[in-house]
């Protein structure tokens, strides 16, 4: 795929530097870093982890109805 993007002289000039700086061309800079970001394809990657883990806060108990905030959190906070 070819796209033409107008961008504002001085993030042009940022791209041409970061891609200087790494010996590459402005082109192939921008275009590593489309790649890099480009969203993953679900159906494809299915067994992967995700980023990061939930850390999710546990429970004392089982509560069934509304919750109040004992239930919650510690008895000391």
């Amino acid at each position: 795929m070819t796209l033409d993007i107008e961008l504002p002289p001085e993030v042009e000039a940022r791209f041409a530097a970061e891609a200087w700086a790494k010996g590459v061309t402005i082109e192939r800079h921008v275009r590593d870093g489309l790649i890099e970001r480009a969203p993953v394809d679900s159906e494809k990657h299915e067994d992967t982890q995700p980023a990061r883990p939930l850390i999710l806060p546990t429970m004392k108990g089982t509560v069934i109805g509304s919750l109040h905030r004992r239930d919650i959190y510690d008895e000391d906070g």
